[in-house]
């Protein structure tokens, strides 16, 4: 038998502690409290179960922790701070630790007077208690007790079958399967865990059951296997969950995962519980269910629409807000938008249309309020009230609401009824002695053989039978379908004779007549008809004519743009012509009659645009001929060059030969260009000609030749340079003379249209 060992730094003594049922360890001076009889202090720091259980003595009274302790085999000692036995660990001061592994308290940071009881038990945290194999105190103050062994459980077919027909799962042993060991723990500070595998993770969180869980800052988990996972949460029951800020479940598999969500009543299986999935919802009853803001209080209750009431067994709240109510002066949904007509939460539901689940209301006050409900005695006394009927000043009769009126057809009067629309009017064939309107008058048809007088108007759907009498007083008429009077007949008839200047025709000039909206041969309309496409709007000349033709003056100008149908006048006409006369421009001109005409236009001759573009196109790809004293390509008639070919004009001399213009000119007479050398040229070195041997040496200052006609002069280089460079000017057309090489580039000539 193991004895456990003191850490003591002064003399102690062991005397019995009443309160906690067990011997102590005190200093020497300390003194027991009570009577005398109740203290006791024995010479030995050990009490052995024999000496202590088997005697049977009754002079201490033991806790049953220790008589549990003792039947054990523990010996029994005085326990005092820094006590460990067992294998344990004291790693702070003040702290027991006791059992194979147990530690008690942590050096870093210090965590001073805790207590391990157990296998492997741990006490981590300040003033925490861990009692039990595998259990786990580890927040400051926290309590764990409990284990972490369900395999004897998960091995028991009945006991394990009872646990799943509840929870829905199976136990299944530590390591095996996919199970583990999971010590009962307190984690969180101030925490408490009561039960195998128990976990208070959070701060101030309570966990009592078998697999319980209090996560959630002072959460409480009361049940096996329930759940408080969220701050402040409740879960009692087993397999109760409450995973909501705020929330309660209560009731096995109950569950509450809204903010501040209730959910209160058992259910036999894991998915029967009340369940409380929105925010601020309460459901009450086993099966029941509540959205957000929804309350529904019954077994099989279910407000499934944020903000709506199921009450009793079955009800089902489906209704949301905003339903506009049956108006029974209209027979449908109302119109109105008053709170009072549309409702603004979701509906309070008794039981179920779908299901055919229906309740009484009973108890129900009379309402007071539009939006108050009535009772059955509100009703009847509404259906009871009656209304009295009265005709011409006879005797009123009163009607009750299940009496029938009738109303019957008279004298020229009919009646008619469709659905609860009653219908009053005169009869479609009446007969009236007299008949005087003040008024408008409407009928089908007319027959009359006595006076008819109208003071306003008549309109007459059918035939009228005057019985050859005539219509007096009668206004004149201003629409197509009014009758006319015999003064608006004698103004049209003058209308006719008069020679109005606009009148319609047939494209022959024959003049037709509109009646209503149809054209006629006749002013009557009663002949042949000619068809709208035919008409013609024609002006009739002084004598009535509508075939000769007509001036029509004081037009005023119309508009001259695309899609304008407006009429032009002659000084518009006018103006058109005098502007392509302008653009034409030469010896074009404007008759009275608007033509313009025009003769040689452009020098070409040609009085028509097109005949000028002609003439100058003809012009233009006509050959240039160029003349000289030797013509080698062309015979007698020169060199013929068109615009666009090159006409070379090269001398002897090696291109690298000096040489200027100073003793050449050019003459240019009646369209020839002469070549002349002064007369007295100019040379520098020597000049080499029929014999002339200059010995490779200039004539400089050769005078210009004389460039007449059977001139023997000499030309210098400047009257050459002069009558090439003039040559390259008259040609024009970007011909240029370079004086270095003496060749002219060919022009290049373009006719503009």
């Amino acid at each position: 038998m193991k004895t456990g060992k003191f850490s003591m730094n002064r003399n102690y003594k062991v005397i019995w502690n009443a309160s906690l049922n067990c011997f102590m360890a005190v200093a020497e001076y300390a003194k027991s409290r009570g009577k005398s009889s109740s203290g006791a202090v024995t010479s030995s720091t050990t009490v052995t179960s024999g000496s202590v259980v088997a005697s049977g003595t009754n002079i201490l009274r033991w806790s049953a922790l220790c008589t549990g302790m003792i039947a054990a085999g523990f010996s029994m000692q005085a326990i005092a701070a820094n006590y460990d036995a067992g294998g344990g660990a004291v790693r702070a001061a003040d702290g027991i630790a006791i059992g194979s592994g147990a530690i008690s308290g942590t050096t870093t940071p210090a965590t001073r007077e805790s207590i391990a009881i157990g296998h492997l038990s741990s006490a981590s945290g300040d003033q925490s208690v861990a009692l039990g194999a595998n259990t786990r105190a580890s927040g400051n103050s926290s309590v764990a007790i409990g284990g972490d062994d369900i395999d004897k459980i998960a091995d028991n077919v009945t006991k394990n079958d009872a646990y799943q027909e509840i929870t829905g799962v199976r136990l299944i042993r530590g390591n095996v399967s996919g199970g583990s060991y999971r010590g009962t723990s307190g984690e969180g500070a101030g925490a408490s865990a009561f039960g195998v595998q128990a976990l208070a993770k959070g701060d101030f969180s309570t966990a009592l059951g078998m697999t319980s869980l209090a996560e959630g800052a002072a959460s409480v988990a009361l049940g096996v296997n329930s759940k408080a996972t969220e701050k402040g949460a409740l879960a009692i029951g087993a397999v109760s969950s409450a995973s909501g800020v705020g929330s309660v479940a209560l009731g096995i598999n109950s569950k509450s995962s809204g903010l501040n969500s209730i959910a209160i009543g058992s259910g036999s299986t894991p998915t029967t519980g009340a369940n409380a999935s929105g925010e601020n919802a309460t459901s009450i009853g086993s099966q029941s269910t509540a959205a957000a803001n929804a309350t529904a209080i019954g077994s099989g209750a279910k407000a499934n629409i944020a903000g709506g009431v199921a009450i009793g067994t079955g009800s089902v709240a489906n209704t949301a807000a905003g339903i506009k109510g049956f108006d029974p002066s209209t027979g449908g949904a109302t119109n109105k938008t008053s709170n009072v007509w549309v409702s603004t939460r979701a509906a309070v539901a008794l039981g179920d249309s779908a299901t055919g689940i229906t309740r009484q209301l009973t108890g129900l006050a009379a309402g007071t309020n539009d939006s108050d409900a009535v009772n059955v005695a509100q009703l009847n006394t509404l259906t009871n009230q009656t209304f009295k009927i009265q005709a011409n000043n006879d005797t009123a009769s009163a009607v009750k609401s299940s009496d029938t009126v009738k109303f019957k057809n008279g004298s020229n009067v009919e009646i008619t009824r469709s659905g609860n629309d009653i219908t009053i009017a005169t009869s479609s064939n009446p007969s009236f002695t007299t008949v005087t309107s003040t008024g408008a008058m409407s009928a089908g048809s007319l027959n009359t053989g006595g006076a008819l007088t109208v003071a306003g108007v008549a309109t007459l759907n059918g035939g009228a039978n005057l019985n050859n009498k005539k219509i007096s007083g009668l206004a004149i008429g201003t629409e197509l379908t009014d009758a006319a009077n015999v003064g608006q007949l004698q103004a049209a008839t003058n209308g006719v004779t008069n020679t109005a200047p606009v009148v319609y025709t047939k494209a022959d000039g024959t003049q037709v007549y509109k009646v209503g909206s149809a054209f006629f041969d006749n002013a009557a309309g009663t002949g042949t008809a000619v068809a709208n496409a035919d008409i013609i709007t024609s002006i009739r000349s002084a004598d009535g004519s509508t075939t000769r033709t007509t001036k029509l003056r004081n037009v005023a100008a119309g508009s001259i743009a695309t899609n304008s149908t407006e009429a032009i006048n002659g000084s518009q006409l006018n103006n058109i012509a005098q502007s392509n006369k302008t653009l034409l421009g030469g010896a074009a001109a404007v008759d009275v009659n608007g033509v313009v005409t025009s003769t040689n236009i452009g020098g070409t001759g040609a009085s028509t645009i097109d005949g000028a573009i002609s003439a100058a196109n003809t012009q233009a790809n006509k050959e240039l001929t160029f003349t000289g004293n030797v013509l080698s390509d062309t015979g007698t008639n020169g060199s013929q060059q068109k615009l666009g070919s090159t006409l070379n004009i090269s001398g002897g001399a090696a291109t690298t030969a000096t040489s200027s213009n100073a003793n050449i000119k050019t003459v240019i007479t009646d369209g020839k260009v002469d070549i002349q050398i002064v007369d007295a040229p100019t040379f520098t070195g020597q000049v080499k000609a029929n014999g002339f041997d200059a010995n490779s040496q200039k004539i400089v200052n050769v005078a210009n030749g004389a460039t007449t006609s059977g001139s023997k002069d000499a030309i210098n280089g400047g009257q050459l340079n002069t009558t090439a460079g003039s040559i390259a000017s008259h040609l024009g057309g970007g011909a240029t003379y370079n004086a270095t090489t003496g060749a002219i580039t060919a022009p290049s000539y373009q006719l503009d249209k």
